[in-house]
């Protein structure tokens, strides 16, 4: 199985990670890990919380376009991988 760890880029498409994992038709875990340190930094407001889930939301609709789904954890991103 292959994980598949968004981190930043939420887009299927344009993503260099995407391919690679889906090359040799093993299993692919879509994932996004909610690390407590983002609501920690001072740039983070509202406004970008709610981005951040809009987006998440709109990755998890193209997954599930294509047959998959987006998980998604909570915690410390070493300790959850």
């Amino acid at each position: 199985m292959h994980i598949l760890w968004f981190r930043r880029d939420l887009r299927l498409r344009d993503n260099e990670i995407v391919t690679p994992s889906s090359t040799d038709n093993a299993e692919v875990l879509p994932c996004f890990i909610i690390d407590p340190w983002f609501y920690e930094q001072a740039e983070v407001g509202k406004a970008r919380v709610k981005f951040l889930f809009e987006s998440l939301e709109d990755l998890d609709r193209n997954l599930r376009a294509r047959g998959s789904q987006l998980y998604l954890f909570e915690g410390n991103s070493t300790d959850v991988i």
